[in-house]
């Protein structure tokens, strides 16, 4: 940290190599200073060159902040959903993104798929192809209709942010009014997602 020589470039005998910046900053005594730290992403070098020079423009920090706040608010209400779903939505990304046995199937259902060697191609079957997370739902209530309609929200929410995924509806056949349940849920995928999503790779 307090080495006068230039980083060397390259990586050392490490397990997790990490990139390494440095930046010096000299103060006076009650002096303050405002770092900004950008990271971004190019088409090429020279566009990448292109956007970093605009990285030091003095309103760049601002009108970043500024625009993404608006954009923001703009997906929220694009999504018809609060700022404390968003939030919500996200923390749900987390096991789709890493692997956490607490949302997955009982180790006993799974290792009876593999017994019965029900691997990914049985899914397709079911128009899934198993190349995007999939989220399933269960339900067996109307009452639980709401729960459909968040996790609706979640997936376009998760779409917007870069996060395909094939959201499945598992409805209980022995539940009283299944086929009010799966007429409704129907209706409001189309409803939510729009019948170009339904059905569809990263749809529902």
């Amino acid at each position: 940290m307090e080495s006068d020589a230039a980083l060397s470039g390259t990586v050392g005998a490490v397990l997790d190599p990490v990139v390494a910046l440095r930046c010096r900053v000299t103060l006076a005594p009650g002096q303050t200073v405002v770092l900004d730290f950008f990271t971004g992403v190019a088409s090429s070098r020279d566009a990448c060159v292109a956007l970093a020079a605009r990285c030091h423009e003095a309103p760049f920090a601002d009108n970043l902040v500024a625009g993404a706040v608006k954009q923001s608010a703009d997906m929220l209400d694009e999504l018809h959903c609060t700022e404390a779903q968003a939030q919500c939505f996200t923390q749900l990304a987390e096991p789709i993104l890493f692997a956490d046995a607490g949302w997955r199937a009982k180790p006993a259902i799974i290792a009876r798929n593999s017994r019965n060697g029900l691997g990914q191609p049985a899914l397709w079957a079911l128009s899934i192809s198993g190349d995007l997370p999939i989220v399933l739902l269960q339900v067996s209530q109307l009452a639980q209709m709401d729960v459909v309609q968040q996790l609706l929200q979640a997936q376009a929410f998760w779409r917007q942010q870069g996060l395909a995924t094939d959201v499945v509806i598992l409805v209980d056949d022995l539940a009283a009014d299944s086929t009010d349940l799966t007429q409704q849920i129907a209706a409001t995928v189309l409803k939510l997602a729009g019948a170009s999503v339904a059905e569809q790779p990263g749809g529902c």
